[in-house]
């Protein structure tokens, strides 16, 4: 299956294919510009970094809680075996 072609409004009337050198030059210099564009690293740093102590947070509260199982199945266990 062979992807669409875009067009021009005065390539479809002339009948070709395809976009002009102009259009692609444009495309490829917004793409050169889009690679160097450095405004958002920052932002995409610190979502990393969010991310990392989240996750973090999450590995800490489910070790804590299984360790708190833990500690109450004993003294329930404790409670328990005394009466």
């Amino acid at each position: 299956m062979l992807p669409p072609v875009v067009m021009t409004r005065s390539e479809k009337s002339a009948g070709k294919p395809g976009i002009s050198k102009l259009e692609a030059a444009g495309m490829i210099g917004a793409a050169t510009r889009f690679g160097r564009d450095e405004r958002g690293a920052t932002a995409i740093e610190y979502a990393l970094i969010a991310g990392l102590v989240f996750l973090a947070l999450v590995l800490g509260v489910q070790s804590y809680t299984t360790n708190m199982r833990a500690v109450y199945t004993v003294i329930e266990a404790a409670v328990t075996s005394s009466k």
